[in-house]
């Protein structure tokens, strides 16, 4: 749709949307609420369906995942994907207050369910200039479902969607040198099995244990650096072997197609039509000619 408006002037700004949105599903609000100054207070470990994400608002604590405890403080947001082991436990001295909110069926492009951060990000983020702005959000959501005023569900929602994109925005940009130097080496192990076995088949489990990461997170953290997924850079892979057999020897294609990890020879002339815009027979027999030229 083309959008025509007056132009933009000192008094006049128009400010329009891209054209993109993060969510390939729309996520559900649970619940939200709010833990207020409860001292030494304390959960058993458990786990849920969905995801939860929580907000200090003052005080101190620790929270334990998996097993593996940190401290907490005000201004720290801290995130459970979907199954997470976690537990809470406030300080004695300085009690603990929590925003909470529970959301269920995220679902962003190339992570299960439930899941906001890919394997192998922090569950833990600092909501720095955002911490008054979400602190607003949690308490007009709350404020919301107490009153329950005519269409106190759908403001709630709409807040909880503007509070994931705010939260998306300080994930995308914190800073991580260890996190980053461990993604360039998995992205270069991937790149090496790849280039070593992309004569025959395998599976993106085996990649993964290779590169010592989650399957989910290497499949998002590939095309996010190389600009094309694990399987385009495999095809990538094999039309160039190809190429190479092609012209300088004397197989026929079923013999390339097998030697490229393609055993279906229909299956490969198809694809390497695709991929180069000619048949594997037509571009043997245009690189000939060239190199008698």
């Amino acid at each position: 749709m083309e959008i025509k408006h007056r132009l933009n002037s000192e008094e006049r700004q128009h400010y329009l949307l891209e054209h993109r949105y993060s969510f390939k599903v729309k996520p559900g609000l649970l619940y939200v609420g709010e833990l207020k100054n409860t001292r030494a207070w304390s959960e058993t470990e458990h786990h849920h369906d969905f995801l939860e994400i929580l907000l200090v608002k003052s005080g101190k604590g620790t929270v334990s995942i998996d097993g593996k405890i940190r401290m907490i403080k005000k201004g720290d947001i801290i995130i459970y994907n979907q199954n997470t082991l976690h537990s809470e436990t406030g300080d004695p001295e300085k009690p603990l207050n929590l925003y909470f909110i529970g959301l269920n069926k995220l679902s962003l492009t190339d992570l299960p369910e439930n899941y906001l951060l890919p394997p192998g990000y922090s569950n833990y983020y600092a909501a720095g200039k955002y911490f008054d702005l979400f602190c607003t959000m949690f308490e007009v959501m709350i404020k919301e479902f107490d009153k329950k005023e005519q269409f106190y569900a759908e403001i709630a929602q709409n807040i909880s969607r503007t509070f994931l994109m705010y939260l998306f925005r300080i994930i995308n940009s914190t800073g991580d040198k260890k996190e980053e130097l461990h993604s360039n080496k998995a992205i270069i192990r991937a790149i090496e099995f790849i280039d070593d076995n992309y004569h025959r088949e395998f599976s993106l489990d085996e990649i993964a244990e290779y590169c010592y990461v989650n399957k989910y997170y290497l499949s998002h953290l590939f095309p996010a650096h190389k600009h094309m997924t694990l399987k385009q850079y495999l095809i990538t892979k094999r039309i160039e072997e190809a190429k190479k057999l092609l012209w300088k020897e004397e197989h026929s294609v079923g013999e390339i197609a097998g030697k490229v990890g393609v055993p279906d020879s229909t299956y490969f002339s198809r694809l390497f039509k695709r991929e180069t815009g000619e048949s594997p027979l037509a571009y043997r027999k245009r690189v000939k000619e060239q190199n008698r030229a």
